[in-house]
Protein backbone atom coordinates (compact mmCIF):
# COMPACT_ATOMS: atom_id res chain seq x y z
CA UNK A 1 0.00 0.00 0.00
CA UNK A 2 2.99 2.54 0.79
CA UNK A 3 4.61 2.02 -3.34
CA UNK A 4 0.78 2.77 -4.55
CA UNK A 5 0.19 5.79 -2.63
CA UNK A 6 4.25 6.88 -3.23
CA UNK A 7 3.52 6.33 -6.63
CA UNK A 8 -0.10 8.23 -6.25
CA UNK A 9 0.72 10.89 -4.51
CA UNK A 10 4.17 13.81 -4.09
CA UNK A 11 5.46 13.24 -0.90
CA UNK A 12 8.73 15.16 0.39
CA UNK A 13 10.00 12.44 3.61
CA UNK A 14 8.11 9.64 4.57
CA UNK A 15 8.81 9.23 8.23
CA UNK A 16 8.56 5.56 10.13
CA UNK A 17 9.08 3.88 13.77
CA UNK A 18 8.03 0.14 14.32
CA UNK A 19 9.32 -3.09 13.91
CA UNK A 20 12.54 -3.63 12.04
CA UNK A 21 10.97 -5.62 9.37
CA UNK A 22 8.49 -3.33 9.04
CA UNK A 23 11.37 -0.21 9.01
CA UNK A 24 13.30 -2.30 6.42
CA UNK A 25 10.38 -2.64 4.04
CA UNK A 26 9.59 1.27 4.10
CA UNK A 27 13.14 1.60 3.30
CA UNK A 28 13.19 -0.23 0.44
CA UNK A 29 9.79 1.21 -1.07
CA UNK A 30 11.10 4.93 -0.18
CA UNK A 31 14.61 3.91 -2.32
CA UNK A 32 12.95 2.54 -5.01
CA UNK A 33 10.11 5.63 -5.41
CA UNK A 34 13.38 7.98 -4.41
CA UNK A 35 11.59 9.47 -1.46
CA UNK A 36 13.14 10.84 1.41
CA UNK A 37 13.10 8.75 4.64
CA UNK A 38 13.53 9.00 7.90
CA UNK A 39 13.56 5.98 10.52
CA UNK A 40 13.05 5.88 14.99
CA UNK A 41 14.56 2.60 15.66
CA UNK A 42 13.28 0.95 18.77
CA UNK A 43 16.22 -1.01 20.47
CA UNK A 44 16.91 -2.13 24.16
CA UNK A 45 18.57 0.77 26.14
CA UNK A 46 20.59 0.25 28.88
CA UNK A 47 21.32 2.95 30.87
CA UNK A 48 20.63 5.97 28.12
CA UNK A 49 23.28 7.97 28.20
CA UNK A 50 25.74 5.70 25.73
CA UNK A 51 28.29 4.59 28.07
CA UNK A 52 26.68 0.60 28.25
CA UNK A 53 26.28 0.33 24.01
CA UNK A 54 23.24 -1.84 24.68
CA UNK A 55 21.51 -0.04 21.99
CA UNK A 56 23.92 -0.19 19.15
CA UNK A 57 22.68 -0.33 15.49
CA UNK A 58 25.32 -0.69 12.42
CA UNK A 59 25.02 2.22 10.48
CA UNK A 60 27.08 3.60 7.41
CA UNK A 61 29.59 6.39 7.26
CA UNK A 62 31.31 8.51 5.24
CA UNK A 63 31.50 8.63 1.84
CA UNK A 64 32.42 4.88 1.21
CA UNK A 65 29.85 3.98 3.46
CA UNK A 66 32.06 2.05 6.03
CA UNK A 67 30.25 0.16 8.31
CA UNK A 68 30.09 1.15 12.22
CA UNK A 69 28.06 0.62 15.26
CA UNK A 70 26.26 3.55 16.09
CA UNK A 71 24.80 4.41 19.83
CA UNK A 72 20.73 4.70 19.27
CA UNK A 73 20.16 6.71 22.55
CA UNK A 74 22.89 9.44 22.16
CA UNK A 75 23.05 9.29 18.51
CA UNK A 76 19.21 8.87 17.12
CA UNK A 77 16.71 7.12 17.68
CA UNK A 78 16.06 8.88 14.50
CA UNK A 79 18.18 8.31 11.53
CA UNK A 80 18.12 8.59 7.93
CA UNK A 81 17.34 5.62 5.88
CA UNK A 82 19.77 5.27 3.93
CA UNK A 83 22.08 5.24 6.74
CA UNK A 84 20.72 2.24 8.24
CA UNK A 85 21.84 -1.34 8.17
CA UNK A 86 19.09 -3.91 8.67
Amino acid sequence: MLEQLLKATQFDIVYACGPNEMLKAVVEITAKTKVKCQVSLEEKMGCGVGACHICVCKTKHGADNTEKYTRVCCDGPVFEAERVVF
